[in-house]
């Protein structure tokens, strides 16, 4: 009976009409949290950016490219959500400017000053109702139980599932 949002995937951000920035994330552990919430009896809405995974028919997906669209989805589905798990992986920087024309390689070397995108989970903390559980991930390069922690509470979250990129499964 809980609402539950589950945002999952990666961002891209245009460089070109043609190029992007994004990572590494497939979306399947924020699809797979998703439909294990709605296997248990919640009413699932899943923010899903760019990605070949399937998803159960019965959640319901609201498909998003960018990290600004994904900030937008999260802000206006956020005030009804029981519970947010904040599985996505969205681009930490974009462009300044987004190049109008697909630049030849011939030109050389192309410079792309970057700046950040907004952190979604500080950002949205007003509209996140009084008792819901917040749910984030750290994905670091090292340390990833000390800055896991440091995220905790700078976002106000309430659980966080630290993963360190550097470790070594045996």
């Amino acid at each position: 009976g809980k609402r539950v949002l589950v945002t999952a995937g990666a961002t891209r951000e245009a460089i070109d009409p043609i190029r992007i920035i994004t990572n590494r994330s497939s979306g399947k552990m924020g699809i797979r949290i998703a439909e294990a919430a709605w296997r248990r009896g919640a009413s699932v809405h899943l923010i899903l950016g760019p990605t070949v995974e399937s998803v159960a028919p019965e959640v319901s997906v609201e498909r998003v490219e960018s990290t600004a669209e994904l900030e937008a989805a999260v802000r206006r589905s956020l005030p009804a959500a029981d519970v947010l798990v904040m599985a996505a992986a969205p681009a930490d920087y974009r462009p300044v400017k987004v190049l109008d024309r697909k630049r030849p390689r011939s030109e050389g070397v192309l410079e792309l000053p970057l700046e950040p995108t907004t952190d979604i989970l500080t950002a949205t903390r007003e509209f996140r109702r009084p008792g819901a559980v917040m749910v984030g991930f750290a994905l670091e390069t090292g340390d990833a139980p000390i800055k896991a922690l440091s995220k905790l509470a700078r976002k106000g979250l309430d659980l966080i599932v630290a993963n360190d990129a550097l470790e070594q499964v045996a």
